[in-house]
């Protein structure tokens, strides 16, 4: 698909702390810690805005597609509870995945 010489740079990407145990091999004893973790919807958004062209292969999704595809659900029951709604319908349609 991609290669990790195409991703490049993706901007300033944040991890996510989550707190978490670790086991000290040595000892067997266990420790409090905490994970760093990126959240895909965050490398997602940051490719998409960063690097369009691999965003583009990864999802086959032009703005247009991604366009009619918000339009097309927009009436549905369930897109009038999504909590996105506005906001994807506010001019962020082809930032918004569906």
């Amino acid at each position: 698909m991609f290669s990790n010489r195409d991703a490049g740079d993706m901007g300033s990407l944040d991890t996510f702390g989550v707190p978490t145990f670790r086991v000290i091999k040595k000892t067997g004893q266990i420790r409090q810690s905490s994970a760093h973790v990126l959240l895909p919807h965050e490398m997602w958004a940051d490719m998409s805005r960063n690097k369009k062209h691999i965003f583009e292969k990864v999802f086959d999704a032009d703005n247009e597609t991604l366009r009619r595809w918000w339009a097309s659900v927009r009436n549905e029951p369930w897109m009038q509870d999504h909590p996105l709604a506005h906001w994807i319908y506010d001019g962020n349609e082809t930032n918004a995945l569906p």
